[in-house]
Formats: structure tokens, sequence, C-alpha cells
């Protein structure tokens, strides 16, 4: 595997200390927080159940559990980001990560069976997508990258789908919302508010900078992930799942 210095996909290293890390989620218990460096505050909670995840302990999010971050903490414009987290029986619809607004921002959602990455910029979003796996006893792991005006989305360490020519990111003030929009009176950086969503959330990074295709199969079969192949992936079913807290 190749080494690659404070990145915070590399194998082996104090990741959630990486300087460019702006959100570190692990959901290994029932009070989260962020362990990045930024240490942003989480200003809304409603709690998931704390269940076993594919790395330690993760938050099955029911009708009504979501998080929320206050704009201020992510409002500075930028060039480079990933997002990356995991997801198990997701329902095929809701919103993943929203970060932004109606003007700027980007969101990771599904809608109908489809996972969406759209990127948002003075009202313009531009939008890919492509069919994703929902309720099948699986995790599957979710990565999106902008990097200075093109954008990819990728499902278990394979890039799906890629767009070039995208403006980029302006400030954006409106709350960060994980599991539903933020705030719902206001308007989201994809086309449409997909609302709650539900199923089992594992580790959600957001890092300032654009993580390699190769890292992002590396995290993929690193962290319990070894093919795109159904047959080979890592399953937990329902039945699997051991709730450690109400």
């Amino acid at each position: 595997m190749a080494l690659f210095i404070a990145s915070a996909f590399a194998d082996g290293l104090d990741t959630a200390n990486d300087p460019n890390v702006v959100l570190w989620l692990d959901f290994e218990d029932e009070e989260p927080k962020d362990l990045s460096p930024k240490q942003t505050m989480l200003s809304s909670v409603t709690e998931g159940t704390v269940v076993e995840g594919i790395i330690g302990n993760a938050w099955l999010f029911e009708e009504g559990t979501r998080l929320s971050i206050l704009g201020q903490s992510m409002v500075i414009p930028f060039k480079e980001t990933t997002v990356s987290v995991w997801v198990l029986n997701s329902s095929d619809t809701g919103i993943l990560y929203e970060e932004g607004g109606g003007t700027n921002g980007h969101c990771i959602q599904l809608s109908g069976g489809l996972l969406h990455y759209c990127a948002r910029d003075a009202g313009l979003a531009t939008c890919i997508q492509a069919d994703f796996p929902v309720n099948d006893d699986e995790w599957h792991f979710v990565a999106t990258v902008f990097n200075n005006g093109a954008i990819e989305l990728y499902i278990d360490g394979e890039m799906v789908a890629d767009e070039d020519n995208v403006t980029g990111i302006g400030s954006h003030a409106n709350e960060t919302g994980i599991g539903h929009v933020g705030i719902p009176t206001v308007g989201v950086s994809c086309t449409t508010n997909a609302g709650q969503w539900t199923g089992v959330m594992d580790r959600l990074v957001v890092t300032r900078r654009v993580a390699t295709a190769q890292e992002i199969k590396e995290e993929f079969q690193d962290s319990g992930g070894t093919s795109v192949n159904a047959n080979d992936k890592a399953t937990i079913t329902w039945g699997d799942i051991k709730i450690t807290y109400r």
C-alpha cells in the first residue's frame, strides 16, 4: 500500500487528528462528538440507537434521528473536499449529509433508490447519481469528492459517476444536517429535500482535501469491505445487530 503522509484515509495513522479533517463522527456512544482537530460542536442532536457497526459501534437512524451543526462551523468556501460514510440497510430516500443551502453548498442524499451528490454555487446545482443497494443487509461505503470544479461519487471503493466543469462551492452559512436537513424551512444544496434518512450509519468523515481513487478503495477494503462483488462484501444482518444503548 502506498503511504500518504497526514492523509485522512491512510492506513495506520492517527487519522482523526489530521489537520485537513473538519468533521469526524464515529457514533461510538449515545453522545456523539466531533473527533477532528476542529472539535465542532453539534448544535442539535436527536439521538439514534447505538448498535454494532463495521468499525466499533454505529447509530441506528430511525424516524426523527438527526444531527445538526451550526452553519458558521462550515462557512469557509473551499476548492477541495471529501466526504465518506458507511451505511447499512439504507432507506431508498433521505439525506445522508447536507452542508450549505439553496445558494451554496453540497449534499449527499438518496431519492427513489438513487444516490445523488450535488454541488451548488450561486443557486446553480450540478448533480451526479447512481443506483444504490438499499435494505440488502450489507454494509456499503459511500464517498464523494469535490476537486477544483469536478465532482466524483464512489460506492464500495469504485467510482460510479463523475462530472467536470462544476463551479466552486462558495461561502455557506446554513446549518449542516446529517440524517436530515439541519433546518427544514431553509433551502438545501440538493435539488430537492429528500428529508429523513433511516438505516445504520458508521464513521462519517469530512476533510478539506481530495482523496484519490486508490485511497478510497483502500479505505473501503481496510475498514471491512473486500470487493464490489456482492458475494464478497462485509455482510451483517439485522438479526446480527447488537443494541448496546437505548
